[in-house]
């Protein structure tokens, strides 16, 4: 479903076009800034919790830990960020948006997929949060642009 036009020659997105294609356009740009803020969020709260330093024993009472596993993500995002700006025309927002949203699903997979405690996992889980990280930052590079488009 891509652009096409109506019987006026309008042009159309996803069948909508004006208001109703601003507000859908606008929902999608919500839910990413959303998924950004969450997963920090959350992070940040689960972190020094008793169950999570069960299953990591790494961040126990280690700032430096709890900070690189909260902050790679960002890291993540970052590197994300820059690979839409040297491919990002190239691969077209809608493009950009889809694999952005199937990075940070592997990402996720990868993150659930650690089986604690054990060494493997904090590190897995690290790599998990880099791989989600790239994800979103490829989408909170892309979406705003899409939008103002």
């Amino acid at each position: 479903m891509g652009h096409r036009e109506n019987a006026d020659g309008v042009p159309t997105f996803w069948g909508t076009s004006g208001k109703t294609l601003q507000r859908l356009v606008t929902t999608v740009a919500t839910l990413d800034f959303l998924l950004f803020g969450y997963d920090q969020g959350v992070m940040s709260g689960i972190i020094s919790g008793d169950p999570f330093v069960h299953d990591f024993p790494q961040v126990d009472g280690d700032d430096t830990w709890q900070g690189f596993v909260v902050s790679i993500y960002a890291v993540g995002c970052f590197f994300g960020a820059l690979f839409i700006l040297l491919y990002g025309n190239t691969l077209g927002r809608r493009k950009a948006i889809f694999m952005g949203g199937c990075t940070m699903i592997i990402g996720v997979i990868v993150q659930i997929t650690c089986v604690p405690p054990s060494h493997g996992a904090t590190a897995q889980f690290i790599i998990g949060r880099f791989i989600t990280g790239i994800g979103n930052g490829i989408n909170t590079s892309t979406i705003p642009i899409w939008q103002a488009e």
